[in-house]
């Protein structure tokens, strides 16, 4: 699921928009109005003092940096050895 897709999801069940108006919207314009912070900034809008958010949700993040579950396998195989172990030949 794509963060267009979850905050859809999210407006539909927040009743701010129906389904079918989320559809028209995003058939005309391509995404609904609703924005992060940081991306209502980076459009050159900004948030007034006190405004709380309409909805809170998880989006995704692209990040080249390897989770825990690839830090943990990496880990782990920097333990396997073969046998007889390098250290005892001499």
């Amino acid at each position: 699921m794509t963060n267009n897709e979850i905050i859809i999801n999210q407006a539909i069940a927040h009743g701010i928009y129906t389904k079918a108006e989320a559809q028209a919207i995003v058939a005309a314009k391509g995404c609904l109005p609703i924005h992060t912070f940081a991306e209502w900034k980076k459009a050159g809008y900004s948030v007034k003092r006190g405004e709380h958010a309409a909805i809170t949700c998880d989006l995704w993040k692209y990040t080249e940096r390897p989770g825990k579950a690839a830090k943990a396998a990496r880990a782990e195989a920097c333990l396997l050895y073969t046998s007889p172990s390098p250290r005892d030949r001499s």
